[in-house]
C-alpha cells in the first residue's frame, strides 16, 4: 500500500505481514486525557452493529474516522498502537460486542493542516480516537512493564541468504504477499522485526546488527496444524530461507491494561 494511501482496514485486526503500521503516537492516558489542549473529534456517532460482516476502521484525509463492526478492544489497539495481546484487562464485552462509529470534524479551522506530514496526521488521528474512546467509553488505562516472552532476531551461523540493495529514493519498499507468503522489497532489519511481532504476537528485536536494506522471500505454513505443501513452520523458515534465526528470551515489555470502560455514552 503506498505511504500516501491514509486509509487503513483492519480485519478483528489480525495482521497479515503485506501490512506493517509504523506510527509512533505519544499515548493519551485517561487521567490526563479530559484538558481541552486533547484533539477530538467534534461530533461522533456510535452505535451497536447488528449486521456482522469483515470489521474495517479507516481515516480519511478531511479529518474522518469511520468503523464498522468492530470490538472497543480493537479500537484500543489501534488508538495506543498495541498489538493486541499486549492490551490486558479489557471485559468479555468490550472483546465481543461490535459497533458501527463514524466520526469527524465540522470545524473547517479544526481539520487537519495540509501542511503536516503523514506521520504528523498519523499521530493526531489516533490522539483524536484516543479522546473519543475517553470521552464516550470512559475509557481509563494505565501502562506497566511486565516480564513476558519475546524474541531476539539474530544472524544464523552461516551468515545470510537474503540480497543487500540500495533503496531508491522514490522505488518500492516494504511488504507484499500474504498468509504464508512474504517479499520484503528494501527493507530494513528493524522493519522486519516488527512484521515478525505481529505475526507471531511476540515481540521480537532487531539484534542482527545489520543496517542495510534487504529484498528477500519467506515462505511457511502459518498453520502448524495444517502444513501447506510441506511448508515449514515461520521460525525454521527464517533460519533456512534467510539465514536468520529467532532466538526466545525473557524480556520487561510495556503493556497497556485497562483499569476500566463503559459501553458508550448516547449520541
Amino acid at each position: 500500500m503506498p505511504r500516501s494511501q491514509r486509509s487503513k482496514t483492519l480485519t478483528g485486526f489480525t495482521f497479515h505481514l503485506s501490512l506493517v503500521l509504523a506510527v509512533a503516537c505519544t499515548a493519551l492516558h485517561a487521567q490526563t486525557a479530559a484538558t481541552t489542549a486533547a484533539p477530538a473529534y467534534d461530533v461522533a456517532a456510535i452505535k451497536p452493529n447488528k449486521a456482522g460482516g469483515p470489521g474495517r476502521t479507516g481515516f480519511d484525509d478531511n479529518g474522518r474516522f469511520s468503523a464498522t463492526n468492530v470490538s472497543v478492544k480493537l479500537l484500543i489497539q489501534l488508538a495506543f498502537h498495541m498489538r493486541r495481546d499486549l492490551v490486558l484487562e479489557v471485559p468479555k464485552w468490550a472483546q465481543e460486542e461490535r459497533f458501527d462509529i463514524e466520526a469527524k470534524m465540522v470545524d473547517a479551522e479544526a481539520k487537519p493542516d495540509p501542511a503536516l506530514t503523514i506521520e504528523q496526521r498519523s499521530d493526531l488521528d489516533l490522539l483524536k480516537l484516543q479522546s473519543l474512546l475517553v470521552d464516550r467509553f470512559h475509557l481509563k488505562t494505565h501502562k506497566e512493564t511486565r516480564t513476558m516472552q519475546t524474541y531476539e532476531l539474530i544472524v544464523g551461523k552461516n551468515g545470510i541468504k537474503m540480497t543487500p540493495v540500495e533503496p531508491a529514493q522514490d522505488g518500492p519498499s516494504g511488504f507484499r504477499g500474504g498468509p504464508g507468503t512474504l517479499s520484503g522489497l528494501a527493507v530494513t532489519m528493524d522493519f522486519f522485526a516488527q512484521a515478525l511481532s505481529n505475526d507471531l504476537s511476540d515481540v521480537v528485536v532487531n539484534k542482527t546488527g545489520l543496517t542495510g536494506h534487504y529484498d528477500f522471500t519467506l515462505k511457511w505454513s502459518p498453520d502448524e496444524t495444517k502444513p501447506i505443501d510441506d511448508a515449514p513452520s515461520i521460525f525454521t523458515a527464517v533460519q533456512e530461507q534467510l539465514g536468520l534465526k529467532l532466538q526466545p528470551v525473557k524480556a520487561p515489555v510495556e503493556v497497556l491494561v485497562v483499569d476500566s470502560v463503559e459501553h458508550p455514552t448516547a449520541n
